[in-house]
């Protein structure tokens, strides 16, 4: 399955919008004030499938999972000096990097679950195209990638701070 995701991010909240190949939309996702980020994940009719939450009291970043509103894992960033890496509780799988951090594979073992790649540079609205495995649960590489994006612009956000500052 292929989709194109697009990200409109606001101070304090960041909607993104999922489309297939016609440009029909088959989910969003809708950031929430709440202790921490969270970003709920919503199907066409606007119904929530799942949400995905930061937990604020580990020194690496680290959101919950939830599918519906039972908790399936975590997804934590593993300390690297090189390039961004993540690890889940709930399965076997890892989220590789590029260098730059504008694209990223889920792994599990050698195979692909899914490649998320960030399209040419966009300070405002950026667009991301998503490609996942048939045989992969699409709700669950969604909420991943929900955690993922919000910790990759968390780190931006940051490192924006430190160049400013």
């Amino acid at each position: 399955m292929k989709l194109t995701l697009r990200q409109k991010t606001l101070k304090l909240m960041d909607t993104f919008e999922m489309t297939d190949e016609t440009g029909r939309m088959l989910f969003s996702a809708k950031g929430r004030i709440s202790v921490g980020k969270r970003v709920d994940l919503l199907d066409s009719l606007g119904e929530s499938v799942g949400y995905v939450r930061e937990r604020l009291v580990d020194l690496l970043p680290h959101y919950m999972i939830y599918e519906g509103d039972e908790h399936i894992g975590d997804i934590v960033k593993d300390l690297s000096v090189v390039r961004d890496r993540f690890s889940f509780t709930f399965s076997k799988w890892v989220v590789k990097a590029d260098l730059v951090g504008f694209s990223y594979e889920i792994l599990e073992g050698r195979r692909v679950v899914a490649k998320i790649s960030r399209r040419a540079v966009r300070v405002v609205h950026p667009v991301y195209d998503i490609e996942i495995a048939d045989d992969a649960d699409t709700v669950r590489v969604l909420l991943a990638v929900m955690a993922i994006l919000a910790m990759s612009s968390e780190k931006d956000y940051k490192d924006n701070l430190l160049r400013r500052g």
